[in-house]
């Protein structure tokens, strides 16, 4: 959610008011009734319907009315849901059980907070994301000092361990007393992320809230087959935690189901998800998966992680004016909650994971995709160029003819032995012509006037040469530095040390390093059906040029605009979703395609390309040996709409309805033997189902 204002008049305040309360009302009301046959989880196969109405009928005394919904279910092509939710994704709350401990334990949040002054034992708000905490006007460091995490070393160990806070604790949503009766199996703390019954029109906030309502309608039931996972975005999402959360969710789902679980990984949920599967045996992924889905997922990080920790960001902040005089929200997480927080989150999972290039430079495949991004990068180039020379030349870009003549066209032709090899290693993708993009964005110019032109619809991967380029250059005392950051760790902790927000510990932060999932430093192939959505339309920022020392800034306590403005020289970008730059999940779609044409897997792998032209694929068949290229588009209208960027995309219902019909696929259906096992798996729990709930969930994730 990106700084605006919205300037409303009364009369579309009062709609916007009326149609999002109704929405909030439909999210708390809606239960259709389950396995409904035009839903799409009620099976066809008439013998197999039969066989399930014989079973209930003649053990009808000892089956729950749960139960005989679940052997409808598990009859049918529906795999049980498992949604990860973005980083921020999760709602926070804080809940009082002392305030005599919190006082003498943790003064620093008492005075921030005013609970020096007035406390309540069992006080229980929502504390991220709420105006309450986070706010302009009121300048204290309450919402961070909250949220932050302490940690200290175990001198036995040489482990660094979280400190038990006293007289109160943060968790997710649902799991205080003021929430546990709307925690609804983790929907509860991923839907409606923002405090506020009415959102100005804006989706963002709803969180996975459309997601949601769109699989009620199929007749799925939270907590029989449908789940949330609340993910603690302030530790590692490669990290135990979040592993055993996920694990114990997807064990539940087998265990009501006897089915493998779809599992849906949005933005940092795609990290958390993979880091689970990678620890799994292959016999508990061919058991317990049938597909993992990634969603915008930032495989090797984002440029933007990298900002924030020696810049801070800017992205949540949101003022909300009536007439430009009447604030009526104000959400700003202040400068001084970053320097709080900045270093305890997880975020050490989505810095750029450069070293993965390092690690494949003498690959032939990596050499081939290059070749094919040079290209391009050619052509951007050119028309580049053109567009800058002068005002004139706008119409040039515009026309499709001599745009091809004077850019494309011979570029094209003079490195055609490149692209060639990358049809050969890759057939799965498309060549590089025109057709696949609907022309939303002029991805050349890096302007916000928008120029459509033929170039923008051409089939490209958007991505840059990893090894032309630096992720941070800066100038400090007159003397230039570069970073590439192939040696990762080491790189991360050198600028951390010189230039970071605050005073990092760093013996802590290489400490966090060492726990991540070192299996994201190859990035095999999960071994599991596997989808990868993503978008390459969008202007992303993948590197920083900056002409000053930013630690200059930030310790007289500028940050956010005042601190871009006196430092930024230039922001190298390339395509993307606004958040995650293509490179992201490009090279490793590449990686495994390669590994497996090399037999190193045969798991079959989609590649969804995001917000594009679907007329393309009508006129192409890129289904080859397992692998599936394809389009989808979007509901987004208008060029560079923040709807469809990064954060909208889960919310997007042309990707929801993909979301669908993966889950529902006629090919999910069990054989023979694998419904009766499951059929066997519900009869053995007899009653489990009647006895189960969310609060149980709630015990297991604890």
């Amino acid at each position: 959610m990106k700084t605006s204002n919205f300037h409303l008049s009364l009369f579309s305040l009062f709609h916007l008011i009326l149609l999002n309360l109704l929405t909030n009302t439909i999210s708390h009301t809606f239960e259709p009734s389950f396995l409904s046959k035009n839903g799409g989880c009620f099976t066809d196969d008439a013998k197999r319907d039969i066989e399930v109405m014989d079973y209930i009928a003649k053990n009808s005394n000892n089956l729950t009315d749960t139960d005989k919904k679940l052997l409808h279910f598990i009859a049918g092509p529906c795999l049980p849901v498992i949604m990860l939710p973005g980083l921020y994704g999760t709602k926070l709350q804080v809940h009082i059980t002392n305030c005599t401990e919190l006082n003498i334990h943790h003064p620093d949040v008492a005075k921030d907070c005013g609970f020096d002054k007035k406390c309540t034992n069992g006080y229980d708000e929502t504390i991220w994301i709420s105006e309450s905490f986070f706010n302009s006007e009121h300048t204290n460091d309450c919402g961070a000092r909250l949220i932050n995490i302490e940690y200290e070393k175990n001198n036995v160990t040489n482990h660094y361990e979280q400190v038990k806070t006293k007289g109160y604790r943060v968790t997710y949503y649902g799991d205080t007393p003021k929430t546990k009766a709307d925690k609804r199996c983790g929907f509860g703390c991923v839907t409606n992320i923002l405090d506020k019954k009415f959102y100005y029109g804006q989706r963002f906030p709803r969180g996975d809230l459309d997601l949601q309502n769109a699989f009620l309608a199929l007749g799925y039931e939270i907590g029989i087959n449908f789940f949330a996972v609340p993910t603690d975005w302030r530790k590692l999402g490669t990290g135990e935690f979040n592993f055993k959360i996920i694990e114990k969710t997807v064990n539940l789902a087998y265990k009501l189901t006897g089915k493998k679980a779809m599992i849906i990984g949005h933005s940092f949920g795609a990290l958390t998800g993979l880091s689970y599967i990678y620890n799994l045996s292959q016999e508990e992924k061919d058991q317990k998966v049938a597909r993992f889905i990634s969603v915008g997922g930032p495989l090797l990080g984002v440029a933007k992680s990298l900002k924030g920790y020696i810049m801070s960001m800017n992205d949540f902040n949101s003022k909300v004016t009536l007439f430009n005089i009447i604030t009526i929200m104000d959400l700003y997480i202040t400068t001084n909650n970053q320097k709080i927080y900045v270093f305890n989150f997880g975020v050490e999972d989505l810095l750029p994971k450069t070293h993965f290039y390092k690690n494949n430079q003498n690959e032939e495949w990596i050499k081939i995709a290059i070749g094919r991004s040079d290209v391009e990068n050619k052509i951007t180039e050119c028309v580049r160029n053109l567009y800058k020379n002068n005002e004139q030349n706008k119409q040039i870009i515009s026309d499709d003819k001599v745009l091809n003549s004077l850019c494309i066209e011979p570029i094209i032709k003079f490195n055609k032995e490149k692209l060639y090899a990358f049809e050969q290693k890759f057939p799965v993708f498309p060549k590089l012509e025109p057709g696949c993009d609907n022309r939303h964005i002029n991805s050349v110019t890096f302007h916000k006037e928008v120029i459509p032109n033929i170039w923008d619809s051409y089939c490209r991967l958007n991505v840059q040469n990893p090894f032309n380029y630096n992720l941070l250059e800066l100038t400090n005392e007159g003397k230039k530095e570069e970073y590439n950051f192939t040696d990762m760790f080491e790189e991360y902790i050198t600028v951390f040390g010189k230039y970071g927000i605050g005073s990092p510990n760093l013996d802590k932060v290489n400490y966090q390093f060492s726990k991540m999932n070192p299996k994201f430093e190859t990035l095999d192939h999960p071994g599991v059906p596997l989808s990868v959505i993503y978008a390459t339309s969008y202007i992303t920022e993948n590197g920083y040029n900056l002409k000053d020392n930013p630690k200059k800034y930030t310790d007289q306590g500028k940050y956010g605009s005042d601190l871009y403005n006196s430092m930024e020289d230039y922001t190298d970008m390339e395509g993307g979703d606004a958040t995650v730059p293509s490179r992201s999940y490009i090279y490793p779609i590449l990686k495994w395609i390669s590994d497996r044409n090399e037999g190193k897997h045969d798991y079959p792998l989609d590649i969804v390309s995001y917000c594009s032209n679907t007329d393309y694929n009508k006129n192409q068949n890129y289904t080859i040996n397992g692998l599936n290229f394809f389009n989808i588009g979007c509901d987004c209208k208008k060029p560079l709409e923040e709807g469809c960027s990064h954060a909208g995309m889960i919310m997007d219902s042309v990707l929801i309805t993909q979301l669908k019909e993966y889950a529902t696929r006629k090919t999910n259906t069990l054989d023979n033997d694998e419904f009766i096992k499951a059929m066997d798996i519900i009869a053995r729990g007899v009653n489990f189902s009647e006895k189960f709930n969310c609060e149980n969930l709630n015990e297991e994730w604890n």
